[in-house]
C-alpha cells in the first residue's frame, strides 16, 4: 500500500487504485461485458442491449433470437450453426432460398477449416487430449467427403472453385481414414 493510499489520495486507474488495489463505485469498464467491470469484477445485472443474440453495447453472444431468415443453418448476426433446419424443396430451400450446392460449399468450407485446425490441435495434443476431438473430427471428416462427394457430381464452376480452394488431399484423408 502506497503512503498517499493511507492518507485518502489514491493513484485510480477507473475504479481501481494502482497501489492498494482499493476499489471505487466510479470509473468502471464495461467495454467488454456491459455487465461486469473488467477491471474489478463488479456486476450490473440486466444492462445488455440485445438485438436478436448479440449485444449491441459489448458485442456479448447469447443463445437464443438468432436471425435465420438469410439461412436456415447459420445465423447472420453471430455465425451460429444448427444442422438440418433447411425444408428442401427439390434442390431449393423454401425457407431461406438457398440451393444445395450454395450449402455444400460452406458446409465444405466450414468442414475444412475446422477440421484441419482439429487436426493440428490433435496433433500437438499429448495422446489422451487428442482422443477426445476424436468423435467432432470424424464426424467432420464423414460430412466433408460426402460434401465433396456431392460437389464433384454437380460440376458447375463455383462448385469446382470450392474443392479446389477447400480441399484436404486424398492422402491426408486416407489417413484420416486410418487413424480416426
Amino acid at each position: 500500500m502506497g503512503l498517499g493510499c493511507i492518507f485518502g489520495k489514491h493513484k485510480w486507474n477507473g475504479c481501481k487504485c494502482g497501489s492498494c488495489q482499493r476499489t471505487r463505485d466510479e470509473g468502471h469498464d464495461w467495454g467488454k461485458d456491459c455487465e461486469k467491470c473488467s477491471c474489478c469484477g463488479m456486476v450490473k445485472p440486466d444492462a445488455h442491449q440485445w438485438r436478436g443474440c448479440k449485444c449491441t453495447g459489448c458485442g456479448k453472444m447469447r443463445d437464443e433470437l438468432h436471425e435465420w431468415s438469410k439461412d436456415c443453418e447459420k445465423c447472420s448476426r453471430c455465425g451460429t450453426r444448427r444442422k438440418d433446419a433447411h425444408k428442401w424443396d427439390a434442390s431449393r430451400c423454401s425457407t431461406c432460398g438457398k440451393t444445395r450446392a450454395e450449402e455444400d460449399i460452406e458446409n465444405l468450407e466450414y468442414a475444412d477449416v475446422t477440421l484441419s485446425g482439429m487436426l493440428l490441435v490433435m496433433s500437438m495434443a499429448r495422446y489422451g487430449e487428442g482422443e477426445a476431438l476424436k468423435p467432432k473430427a470424424r464426424e467432420l471428416r464423414d460430412m466433408y467427403m460426402a460434401v465433396r462427394d456431392r460437389l464433384a457430381k454437380v460440376g458447375n464452376t463455383e462448385a469446382k472453385a470450392a474443392l479446389v480452394k477447400h480441399s484436404l488431399s486424398l492422402e491426408c484423408l486416407e489417413s484420416l481414414r486410418v487413424k480416426l
